[in-house]
């Protein structure tokens, strides 16, 4: 069975450490899964309960992306024990992502969650998937 996957990096830097480690779980994804790296998050407006959000194309599309996958990584920085506010927006962290699946009937794979230590690092995309601790633990 083919698997649609959507990768959401919590960094809207144009070389962010978490979109290269997107882009490498795309270069390291087994056969039958297909993983899409969304550009979506930094297009969604801030939260506020004056904007009828289903009238936002971005967050339309956002909706629509996510509902048509199979399943959801994301790529994030920890910001002094909180979440980028672009992932703020977009509902997504790990203390409510439980919960947003499981409303969304959706599965949440406890301890399927892992930490990627870069922060300091200039690994590109080629040094990551080289690397073997890095590679078995995407």
């Amino acid at each position: 069975m083919d698997s649609d996957v959507i990768g959401i990096s919590g960094s809207l830097r144009s070389d962010s450490t978490n979109t290269r480690l997107l882009e490498s779980a795309v270069r390291l994804s087994i056969e039958g899964m297909t993983i899409s790296i969304t550009d979506l998050v930094g297009q969604l407006p801030l939260f506020s309960p004056d904007i009828d959000a289903e009238t936002v194309d971005a967050v339309q599309a956002w909706t629509a992306q996510i509902r048509s996958c199979d399943a959801i990584i994301v790529s994030m920085p920890e910001y002094a024990r909180g979440y980028p506010g672009a992932l703020k927006r977009a509902s997504i962290s790990q203390s409510t992502l439980a919960t947003v699946l499981e409303t969304m009937s959706g599965i949440h794979v406890k301890g399927a969650d892992c930490v990627i230590g870069l922060l300091g690092t200039s690994l590109d995309v080629d040094d990551i998937v080289a690397d073997e601790d890095i590679r078995s633990t995407i």
